[in-house]
Formats: structure tokens, C-alpha cells, sequence
């Protein structure tokens, strides 16, 4: 099963019956992938600060520390890269 896709959105924005590429939809996936990168952003934020405490708590080394950060960030990126699907 194959999809194609017209690149010649109307000017309007609106699609008529059964086109796609429409700009709207263009800006949606924008928006969406500005959300999900804003979200990614403040994740590493929260754990760069809450990470000195939960070290202390926790017990672990300076190293470690790097560790989790390292691996907080690839589980947010391999979340965003899951929902990706190639065309």
C-alpha cells in the first residue's frame, strides 16, 4: 500500500477532497515538533537541577552523575525519534 502526496497545496490552505500537503497542516507538525522540542529542553533542565540532591540522597559519584544525565537524555530522544516514521 503506497501513499502519495500532492505538493501543490491550494493557496487558501484548505485541501480539497482527498488532497494533502496542505500549509495548515505544515504548520501543525511545526508547532508539534517545537512543543515536543521544548518539552526535551526542560526535561534536562529539571534533572540538572534536581540531579546534585538525588546524588546526595542517592549516593552515587560525580561520574555517575554524568551517567544519568547521559542516559535521561538518549531516553528523551529515542521517545521523540520513535514517533517518526520513514516515508
Amino acid at each position: 500500500m503506497t501513499t502519495t502526496f500532492d505538493r501543490e497545496a491550494p493557496d487558501s490552505g484548505k485541501t480539497a477532497p482527498g488532497r494533502r500537503g496542505s500549509h495548515a497542516v505544515r504548520w501543525w507538525v511545526l508547532v508539534v515538533l517545537g512543543t515536543a522540542q521544548l518539552m526535551v529542553t526542560l526535561d534536562a533542565t529539571v534533572v540538572n537541577i534536581a540531579l546534585p540532591e538525588a546524588q546526595h540522597d542517592l549516593g552515587f559519584s560525580d561520574g555517575s552523575r554524568q551517567w544519568v544525565i547521559t542516559c535521561c537524555s538518549g531516553a528523551a530522544s529515542a521517545t521523540c525519534s520513535a514517533d517518526v516514521r520513514p516515508s
